[in-house]
Order: structure tokens, then sequence, then C-alpha cells
């Protein structure tokens, strides 16, 4: 099948977005972009390839230094790339590319990307593919039918990019970016559940209304761009539902007799966040002090485990669990996933959990520490 079927009875779909895309400065990225194409290439001639597809929107920010905002809550925009041994196209509408991004890509010069339709990327990989036979193309297990389609089983390479785990692990700069907006997130969510102590008692605060707050207070602190996600603001019965989004219809008042349960994040230019907390603004229960006494045992283990380098995050959940398995209790839930830098706070291929990836754990990952037990 050549044709996209959702295509044919998409009737009303949008345009996509025009937002024009910026730079992702080296104060922030600390790797040229030039740079870390020649790391691609260096993959690619381990792995006898002549090319890598990158279809992935947060490696193709990743890997020019370029950062947008397409995708609500990720700084990413619509793009392919392709990189092979001479050349590096960028498949965009080029409307969203402004002088300076264009001088960041040395567009036109030796060296530099040479710009293509966001539409001319299939006919593009079928040509490197047919022109270069029987060379290998490097195509991500991720990405869509119509690129596998493009280039026949025996010269494709069909594996994660080098690039997802160039990504995953931080260099220098970034991490130290990520502790840097790390800590101004937690000045804004400190003040926030301060205003919570004062204001909820008075009765008028709502997961919606809190929410709000929540992003004023994270609006304040340098660097700031956007949320990470749509703050999870849940309490009582809500805060058991898994990615809860509070609306008009399921908006419930915050009081002094039920747990109330905060996730939320920011994108900041220096990095991304992740945080959950669980408050009770009176006086819990047994059974709720305990759960969350083996909750909290629980990101003990994890955050003081000491395991063996390139350790899979899958073999590491049970340190999280095991408390809450003494007591009989269990969450159907991921433990922990990658957060980028200014990228996607879902980040692979790292994690940890029952059902995560074997990926080896490695010095510069970050990873979030997700327990929890409603």
């Amino acid at each position: 099948m050549t044709e996209n079927l959702i295509d044919k009875v998409w009737e009303d779909r949008p345009p996509r977005p025009l937002a024009v895309v910026f730079t992702h400065p080296l104060e922030y990225s600390g790797k040229k972009w030039t740079d870390k194409v020649q790391e691609v290439r260096v993959a690619m001639e381990k792995a006898e390839a002549i090319a890598v597809v990158v279809t992935a929107l947060d490696e193709v920010a990743w890997l020019l230094n370029l950062r947008g905002s397409d995708i609500a809550y990720n700084p990413v925009f619509f793009a392919y790339v392709i990189v092979s041994s001479h050349d590096v196209r960028l498949f965009i509408d080029q409307s969203k590319l402004d002088q300076s991004c264009r001088d960041h890509l040395m567009v036109g010069k030796a060296g530099g990307v040479k710009l293509y339709g966001y539409d001319e990327v299939v006919a593009s990989v079928t040509d490197l593919a047919n022109q270069n036979k029987p060379n290998k193309i490097w195509i991500s297990n991720k990405s869509s039918q119509r690129f596998s389609q493009a280039v026949s089983k025996d010269q494709c390479i069909t594996k994660l990019t080098p690039i997802a785990l160039m990504k995953a692990i931080k260099n220098d700069t970034e991490v130290s970016g990520m502790r840097s907006a790390h800590i101004r997130d937690a000045v804004a969510v400190c003040e926030y559940f301060a205003w919570l102590e004062r204001e909820v008692p008075k009765g008028h605060v709502t997961e919606v209304s809190g929410a709000h707050q929540l992003e004023l207070y994270r609006k304040e602190q340098d660097n700031f761009v956007s949320l990470s996600f749509a703050t999870i603001s849940s309490t009582g019965p809500n805060g058991a539902v898994i990615h809860y989004r509070p609306t008009v219809e399921t908006d419930r008042a915050l009081c002094a007799e039920e747990l109330y349960l905060c996730d939320s994040g920011g994108q900041y230019r220096d990095g991304t966040t992740d945080i959950t907390r669980v408050l009770h603004f009176g006086t819990p229960s047994a059974y709720q002090r305990e759960c969350l006494t083996r909750v909290l045992k629980g990101h003990i283990a994890l955050c003081t485990a000491v395991f063996p380098d390139k350790t899979a995050g899958n073999r590491l959940d049970s340190f999280a669990r095991s408390s809450l398995w003494e007591g009989g209790l269990d969450y159907l839930h991921g433990t922990g996933h990658g957060v980028g830098s200014f990228l996607n706070v879902h980040e692979g291929p790292q994690g940890v959990g029952i059902r995560s990836s074997p990926e080896p754990l490695q010095a510069g990952m970050f990873i979030s520490d997700g327990i929890l037990y409603l």
C-alpha cells in the first residue's frame, strides 16, 4: 500500500504549523551541529551505511541545534534529515527558516546543510537507495512504513539511529543546564505548594485553577519557554487516573480530606523538567501513610542503588517496587523515563520499568523516578 488511508478520510485536516524555527546556541547545546554530524558519520561507517534517514523530530532538532514550536509542549518542528558521507539534507517548509537559522546551518556554503521541500524526502530516500545499490541505508525501526517501503529489505539497516543514544547521553553543558533548570523549576513548585497551604483551607482552589497558578509561577523563572506537558492536577479519585488532565467537566475542588497529586514540568532554554508530588492538607489516614511511606522507600532504594555500568533499566525496576510488594501492593505504570534537554519530556531509548527498553544505562542519561501508588 502506497497511500495513507487516514489522508483519504481526514477532510478537515489543519495545515502544518508555520512557526519560525530558532537556533539552540552552543551555550545550551554544548556541541556544534557539525561535530554531531561527524559523530553520526563515524557510526555510519562502523555500521557500513552510506546514509542515515532521521525521522524522529527530537533527533532532527538535537542534531542541528534547532528548536521549534510545532507540537504543544515539545520544542520540535516538522522536518526530516538525511546524513550521508558527503552532505546533510534538511527537508522542511523553508518559510520556517529565517536568515539566522540559514546562517547557523551554513546554507549555500561548503559543508553546509542543503535545503529541500518537506514532501521531497521519500523520493530522495528512494533515489539514494537506487543510485547506491547494494550499499545500506540506515532507517530507524521507529519510522513509518512509508520509509521502510522506500528501501528494499536487503539494503536497509533497521534499528534505532545513532542519534537516539547520542541525544540521551548529555554532555557537560547539557548536564549543567538540566541541573540549573531543575533548581529554578523547584523554586516555582515550592512557591506553588506554599500558596496551596495558604489557599486550600479557604475552599476556592480547584484542579484547574491550581494548574493555572503553577504555570504562572513557572513563567516567572528565567529561561522559561512553556510547560513540558499538560499539568496533571488531580485530587481524590482523579489522582488514580494515569495521565489525568483536569477539564471544566471533571474539575474538582482541593480540600483537607483528600490526597492531591501534582505531576507537572517545564521547558526551559537550558533543560526540561518533570516533577511529581503528592500532598495532603489535613490528616492522612493510616493506610495513606503506609502507602506513601512504601513509595518513599522505593524512591530511596532506586536513588541509592549501586549497579554495574550499562545495566539495563528494566533490571533496576524491582528496587522501586520491593517495599510496595512487601505490603502486597504494586502500580500498573512505568517507573522512570528518559528526559530530553530542552526537548521531549519523554525521551528514549532508556527507561526504568517492567516494560522498558533493555537499553543499558550510561553516565549522562537523565531518567525520571516516578513511583506512585494511589
